[in-house]
């Protein structure tokens, strides 16, 4: 099919600013022209909340949330069962 040479899948640790930081990867490979879906799942509050943090405030300069169509993550929050974590 087409659409799988378009298809892309990153499975690395994740550090911002760095090789595998995939807001800079979206930003180097991706056009506006192009349909992006971003799917964020690292099970990492803090990790997952910085790279939220960044689609949302653009405060690093990356333009993910020009690039980026669709986003998919898993919302974490406080619950009394969970009191430990917490949300964006």
């Amino acid at each position: 099919l087409e659409v799988r040479s378009k298809l892309h899948f990153y499975n690395v640790p994740v550090k911002s600013a760095s090789a595998t930081d995939p807001l800079l990867t979206i930003a180097q490979v991706a056009q506006p022209e192009d349909f992006v879906v971003f799917k964020l799942d690292i099970d990492t509050y803090d990790v997952e909340h910085e790279i939220v943090q960044e689609i949302r405030t653009n405060a690093r300069g990356t333009n993910a949330s020009l690039l980026i169509d669709e986003l998919f993550f898993e919302y974490h929050f406080a619950t009394p069962r969970e009191p430990r974590l917490h949300s964006y």
